[in-house]
């Protein structure tokens, strides 16, 4: 970018002398206006040179200083009067002014015109911008046929940093390092500190450009620049040049932004690579959980590319967004959110496997994260280091989106596998039953009291009434009596002496009670079956009343 000093080499500018602001002529300038109002400033953009006969300002200084400070505050590259016109001279106020700000002010001289002036300086940049422009063209070309030879990220970066003869690095969407040129060095992780830490905080996407950061070291301070590169998912990284400021004509941004279009690309490619790799795992896997395999030996031998082992036992574990797990429907940006955090959970679950030691192939299906741990033999640690495992994911994802996990036992063979599936799902299922959020919920088998609970009450008072006829029902004492004293009989495994002892009941009380039960019911309980639907009739009793 052209500095006001520059325009200096122009003939037309042999007439010029700088009246105030000298130690501002380093200020980039990209295009000229002319005008002769007040209110001027509210139209001009950044590094725009202002030209001016001063006949808005030739008898009053405090309005000039004015329109000197608004100039300045929107980043005006400078100020040049039509020398003998309207102002002679320049107040001493106003020339102090213009050198505490920086901002130069200039006399144009001579014969020519402010329209010739103009014309001039804007066919100088116009100039400097097509050498510009046909140079970003052919960085463009370069860095297109790299991405149809399919070179690595990391060619990339160091081929541009190696035309920019500047530092370069690419971050992701966490602004996590993808990888850097060689030129980066060591002592700079200050300086890349304190880029991360403004990349971190909110800023206006527009002032991208020439950023001068300054670490607490500040022998190590530079200007960088920053373009955000387009992937899939509306997964934007981010690409940093450091040193920007000193790039060399006829290199500039618009070169650099000519390679990102190829670099998006190619992490696109990249992406779209990965993610083909992925759903061909979970359609093998698909079959094992499922239970779909025809051919062991062939499966084996596929599944042996993505880690499988034979004899060796396996955990299954199922993970879902508890989000996702309530939403009925999902719209484009939502799913895309669901994708990027499924892409970022598989891969903090496969970094910390490698952590623990453990031996994970994981892989998903729909929404659901599936991880399959293989164990030599399974201990407490096995299962301490698990339960690590998903913890530290839980606490990486948190403030993005919460997940739960459902944890199975382990089986001894590849063809249970699908059993051990069903188990983490179930656990995970049961985790969300019970309204909980971020859990790890282990299975357990269940009782026969947590096989009775999922019956229908109907199913269960039909059946108790059925078996226990009027003593079901009934809320008399007596009836009441006969059903404590059946139970505890039942309990005490039809031992009368415990029984009696139990209830503080004589023994022929207690050889009554169960007679008149058995007349009742009209059951045997020297009959197991009888004894049997008695058990669960008196099970279901006790859901009842809960």
């Amino acid at each position: 970018m052209k500095i006001l000093k520059d325009l200096f080499s122009l003939d037309i500018f042999k007439t010029c002398e700088i009246a105030a602001g000298k130690n501002g002529l380093d200020r980039p300038v990209e295009f000229v206006n002319i005008s002769d109002t007040h209110d001027i400033a509210k139209f001009l953009k950044r590094h725009d040179l202002l030209l001016t006969t001063g006949y808005a300002f030739r008898d009053d200084p405090s309005q000039l200083m004015d329109f000197i400070r608004n100039l300045n505050n929107i980043n005006v590259s400078g100020l040049i009067i039509k020398k003998n016109r309207f102002i002679l001279a320049l107040p001493s106020e106003v020339i102090e002014l213009a050198d505490e700000l920086n901002f130069p002010i200039l006399f144009f001289g001579g014969s020519n015109s402010l329209g010739d002036l103009s014309f001039k300086v804007i066919s100088f940049l116009s100039d400097y911008k097509s050498e510009e422009l046909f140079y970003a063209i052919y960085f463009q070309k370069k860095f297109t046929d790299m991405m149809l030879r399919d070179c690595s990220i990391n060619h990339f970066i160091e081929q541009l940093s190696s035309a920019l003869d500047c530092p370069v690095f690419l971050l992701d969407n966490k602004l996590n390092m993808i990888c850097s040129s060689k030129n980066i060095g060591l002592k700079n992780q200050l300086l890349l500190d304190s880029i991360l830490e403004y990349l971190s905080k909110p800023f206006n996407p527009a002032d991208n450009k020439d950023i001068f950061i300054e670490p607490s070291d500040t022998c190590n301070s530079a200007y960088f620049s920053f373009f955000k590169v387009s992937t899939i998912y509306d997964n934007e990284n981010t690409l940093v040049v450091l040193n920007s400021d000193k790039l060399v004509h006829p290199l500039s941004h618009s070169a650099i932004e000519q390679v990102i279009n190829s670099l998006s690309f190619t992490l696109i490619k990249k992406q779209i690579s990965s993610e083909n790799i992925q759903k061909a795992k979970s359609a093998l896997f698909f079959d094992l959980i499922y239970g779909n395999i025809t051919n062991k030996n062939s499966f084996l031998i596929k599944a042996s590319e993505y880690g499988l082992k034979e004899n060796m036992k396996y955990i299954c574990i199922s993970g879902a967004f508890d989000d996702v797990m309530e939403q009925v429907k999902m719209n484009y940006f939502y799913q895309n959110r669901v994708h990027l955090a499924i892409s970022d959970i598989t891969e903090i679950l496969e970094n910390e496997s490698k952590k623990l030691s453990l031996d994970s192939i994981i892989f998903t299906q729909n929404n659901y994260i599936i991880v399959i741990v293989q164990v030599d033999t399974y201990s407490a640690e096995t299962e301490l280091k698990i339960k690590s495992l998903l913890r530290n994911a839980q606490s990486t994802m948190l403030e993005c989106m919460a997940i739960s996990f459902g944890i199975s036992t382990s089986v001894r063979s590849i063809e249970q596998i699908k059993e051990a599936y069903l188990d983490s799902l179930e656990a995970l299922n049961y985790g969300y039953d019970s309204e909980k959020k971020n859990f790890i919920q282990s299975y357990k088998a269940k009782s026969a009291k947590d096989i009775f609970c999922m019956l229908p009450e109907r199913t269960i008072l039909e059946f108790s009434e059925n078996i226990l006829k009027d003593l079901a029902s009934s809320s008399s004492k007596e009836h009441q009596e006969l059903l404590t004293t059946l139970n505890s009989f039942i309990q005490n495994r039809f031992d009368i002496s415990k029984t009696s002892r139990e209830l503080f009941l004589h023994r022929n009380t207690v050889k009554y009670r169960i007679s008149k039960c058995e007349e009742l019911l009209d059951m045997d309980l020297r009959d197991y079956s009888d004894v049997f639907s008695i058990q669960i009739a008196l099970e279901f009793q006790s859901l009842l009343k809960k």
